[in-house]
């Protein structure tokens, strides 16, 4: 936990982590990663099966993770703004997100989320 590694709360940590925010991996005790993207190539680096040497497949799943998370944008919108400004904030999302959705199921194999 944050408590556990900074040995102060989340808002006295900020400071002390990488890019003052989360997510960070600790690793071992003493060595942290951050970044989502950063944290998930690690992860994925330690099981050989997950990888490749070829570069273009590694590539295309960068892409991939990319756009999934630019459809997570809306988590900031909820937990960031409120009132009036949340409803245009939302309404501006969902407006592009079938597009992008549909941009993402086509670079998926079967070019389909839920394999229907």
């Amino acid at each position: 936990s944050v408590q556990d590694y900074f040995g102060c709360s989340w808002m006295d940590a900020k400071k002390l982590a990488p890019f003052s925010h989360l997510p960070i991996l600790i690793i071992g005790g003493e060595e942290v990663i951050a970044q989502s993207g950063a944290i998930v190539r690690f992860c994925a680096s330690l099981i050989p099966e997950l990888m490749t040497a070829h570069s273009l497949y590694v590539a295309k799943a960068d892409m991939i993770y990319s756009a999934a998370k630019d459809l997570a944008v809306i988590n900031p919108i909820v937990n960031m703004v409120s009132g009036d400004q949340i409803e245009q904030k939302k309404a501006d999302y969902f407006q592009v997100f079938p597009k992008n959705l549909t941009n993402l199921a086509a670079q998926l194999p079967d070019g389909k989320i839920d394999g229907k």
